[in-house]
């Protein structure tokens, strides 16, 4: 064990240099008035709150270098793999059978269907959860057994995105593909791969190709509900006649200036009279009984937007910063991306110290979780419950003893978890 140990080094994703370049990109696109966009951004407020969580964020990353923050280094665990393995493979067989039964049930498939998006059987949402944990498990145990990523196995996660996709949602796509890259981006082992280069034309390629594929699928779902045309609006259709190369990222150019627009109707609707904390616990508060109101509909009260069937308010992103101002004024999104940058660095500490591939499916997740909160504002309730299974599922697979076979005899192991 100390022979394979010493051939794997552990390299953290950049989470820092990915976070401000995201940040930046997302939010510059939305900002500047390009003209592609057929109105203009004039709100100071909208430039002062950017500036002000990457200054924020830069500070907090500085500072949290210099600390230890007390993680210290713990000895590796006894062999877990095979229980690991099994509950890996019954996962996906399960989680497989119960996806083309909801697909089924549903008579076609959910994501080119109109309505039935939502209405799908919770228990597979569950599954999908726990097959999203044990995948992301399964592999960084293999990697950290000095292990070679194989094509089948690249092959593999591409199929279990296109099931999951079929339900319509892209988050569990984006989880399961974005983790599953962090966990092998930052074990290195004797079998290093070109891939590992984060930083290269190949991996920008690939980032294009994903959001292009990621706006075409939102175009679909908008035309099955709304004229195309009429909903992204804030587009200029002659300047994109012009500019044909654009159009696979309409969606996601319109998105974010929309993100833009929200944030600069936020500052005006409650500058001076902030919720104080209310949003950030909205989304955990909506897992109680009864019509709760998530964060994201909370925001399509405060913007305005229309009402859906059931009486709430249309789900509208807020970015992160919005959502930080709309709880806390300007001294929150300065506070909040301080705080975000010194649990960046925490988690970045943690799985260098602990090889442990439930540590390293924690931090797949949530480095995936704070990236799309640059769009999406405070994570939905659906995150804590993945944390929540993560542990339980650590808990009982380093609490259940098993016989190791080894070459002279068989070793109980009595660590606990």
């Amino acid at each position: 064990m100390k022979d394979i140990i010493s051939k794997v080094d552990i390299r953290p994703f950049p989470l820092v240099r990915i976070f401000i370049i995201i940040y930046l990109g997302l939010n510059l696109i939305g900002i500047i008035n390009f003209p592609i966009y057929n109105d203009r951004i004039s709100s100071n407020g909208v430039i002062y709150v950017f500036l002000l969580g990457l200054f924020g964020f830069v500070l907090g990353s500085i500072l949290a270098r210099g600390f230890n923050m007390g993680i210290k280094e713990k000895p590796i665990r006894r062999d877990k793999s095979k229980i690991i393995n099994t509950a890996f493979i019954l996962s996906n067989v399960v989680t497989l059978g119960f996806i083309i039964y909801t697909n089924v049930k549903s008579g076609q498939i959910i994501l080119f269907s109109k309505g039935s998006r939502f209405e799908i059987f919770a228990f597979t949402n569950i599954l999908i959860y726990v097959t999203i944990i044990l995948t992301m498990v399964y592999y960084a145990e293999r990697l950290l057994r000095n292990n070679k990523m194989r094509i089948f196995d690249i092959l593999f996660l591409v199929f279990q995105a296109i099931l999951f996709l079929s339900l319509g949602f892209r988050s569990p796509v984006i989880s399961i593909l974005g983790g599953m890259y962090i966990v092998f981006y930052s074990i290195k082992n004797e079998h290093q791969n070109k891939l590992k280069k984060i930083f290269s034309w190949k991996i920008l390629l690939v980032v294009l190709v994903f959001i292009s594929l990621m706006s075409s699928i939102a175009v679909l779902r908008v035309s099955q509900k709304y004229d195309v045309n009429k909903y992204f609006k804030n587009i200029d259709k002659s300047v994109l006649k012009n500019n044909p190369y654009l159009k696979p990222f309409i969606p996601t150019l319109a998105l974010f200036r929309y993100d833009q627009e929200v944030v600069g109707k936020l500052i005006r609707k409650t500058q001076g009279d902030p919720m104080y904390m209310r949003l950030a616990f909205s989304n955990v508060i909506t897992i109680l009984p009864g019509p709760q109101e998530g964060a994201r509909n909370i925001i399509g009260r405060l913007t305005d937007a229309p009402k859906k069937f059931d009486g709430k308010y249309w789900s509208i992103t807020p970015t992160l910063q919005g959502a930080f101002f709309v709880d806390g004024g300007y001294f929150l999104v300065f506070f909040g991306f301080f705080l975000t940058a010194i649990t960046m660095e925490y988690i970045r500490k943690l799985i260098i110290k602990k090889r442990n591939p439930f540590i390293f499916a924690l931090y797949g997740l949530t480095v995936v979780a704070l990236l799309k909160c640059i769009h999406t504002g405070y994570e939905d309730v659906s995150f804590f419950i993945l944390i929540g299974i993560l542990l339980v599922l650590k808990f009982l697979i380093y609490n259940i003893n098993y016989r190791i076979k080894t070459p002279h005899n068989s070793v109980k192991d009595k660590e606990p978890a």
